[in-house]
């Protein structure tokens, strides 16, 4: 890696210098091109992640990628920075022999070189995350990166690498990832997620699994200029309608009662959490009476439904204004009004 990525950040405007955009004819003979690129952090609408099965039983290698309205993508890959004619180790990169690095690049480089080149396995999953959070994260990466340009770190197999430092950068961003095996053997990761609502769970994980590997797409994309666009086609990226309102039926203890509740709801919100001039928890706020469980056995007044627990932790302060996250620890009770 000839040169690292640094970034400016004022207000809502992001200048990234050193954007990785290589033309590659085969995995050894490509086309250098490195870009400064410009992003608008209000325009930012979803946050990817792609698992790259290169062998290894085990180990993924993982990659997010942060999306923006007009269409652009910024994708960071965590990996080993190696000096010229290094060859890498598997067994070294457990002992400090190689620094680590931030590779920042256009999707058309960093993946598309894993599945057309390299030919390993790729999943592309949407991550169910707000605007905000999804913000908060790519200040945090940006700014470890800066810091990266004036003293350098060493990568290590097992507590640096491309998965550890994700948890790392979420946890500095005000995050929460509860430990678990499958941080090591992140090639299990997915199913977590999926298990704790990151991923879609209006279908089993097998479909979405399924649905969620780009490898077709990607060769089939070839050359054009529309990659990003183009592994992305036909791909879920949300629960559907019917998912929501039936998770959000089970949620209230399957009682009907509150079918006029869960309906209102669904118009103001989105699991992304912006619809109608709304975050999520700005609507939860606004129709807390109606979504009072109409049972005696239970209440409840905010779903968790809409959360992303795997990254966030409840806010701190429940009024209505414009939080950063919805709740996702087990809802406090309300009384009926």
């Amino acid at each position: 890696m000839a040169r690292l990525t640094t970034a400016e950040v004022q207000g809502d405007r992001v200048k990234v210098r050193n954007v990785r955009n290589f033309r590659y004819r085969s995995m050894d003979d490509f086309y250098e091109r490195w870009e400064v690129r410009r992003f608008d952090l209000a325009a930012l609408d979803g946050l990817d992640m792609f698992f790259v099965y290169w062998g290894a039983p085990l180990i993924a290698h993982t990659i997010l990628s942060w999306s923006f309205a007009d269409g652009q993508h910024l994708a960071i890959s965590v990996e080993v920075r190696k000096r010229k004619g290094q060859e890498y180790s598997a067994l070294k990169a457990f002992f400090r022999q190689f620094e680590l690095v931030y590779v920042v690049a256009d999707e058309s480089d960093v993946v598309k070189l894993r599945t057309n080149f390299r030919h390993e396995e790729v999943y592309l999953y949407r991550l169910r995350t707000s605007p905000g959070q999804a913000r908060a994260l790519l200040v945090e990466f940006l700014q470890a990166m800066n810091a990266l340009s004036r003293q350098p770190l060493w990568y290590n197999a097992l507590v640096t690498n491309c998965t550890s430092v994700i948890r790392q950068r979420v946890i500095h961003a005000g995050g929460r990832v509860p430990f678990s095996w499958r941080l090591f053997a992140n090639a299990y990761l997915p199913e977590l997620l999926y298990r704790r609502g990151t991923l879609d769970t209006s279908r089993p994980f097998a479909e979405l699994k399924a649905m969620s590997r780009i490898n077709e797409r990607a060769l089939a994309a070839g050359a054009g200029e529309d990659f990003s666009a183009r592994i992305r086609a036909g791909r879920s990226n949300e629960p559907s309608l019917a998912g929501s309102v039936v998770s959000l039926y089970f949620f209230f203890g399957g009682k009907w009662e509150s079918i006029s509740a869960i309906t209102a709801l669904m118009r103001c919100c989105c699991s992304s959490g912006v619809a109608c001039g709304l975050t999520a928890p700005e609507a939860v706020a606004r129709h807390r009476s109606a979504l009072v469980f109409a049972s005696t056995k239970s209440s409840t007044s905010c779903p968790s439904f809409f959360s992303m627990a795997w990254l966030f932790p409840p806010p701190t302060d429940t009024r209505p204004a414009r939080p950063t996250g919805m709740p996702t620890d087990t809802p406090t009770p309300a009384e009926p009004p």
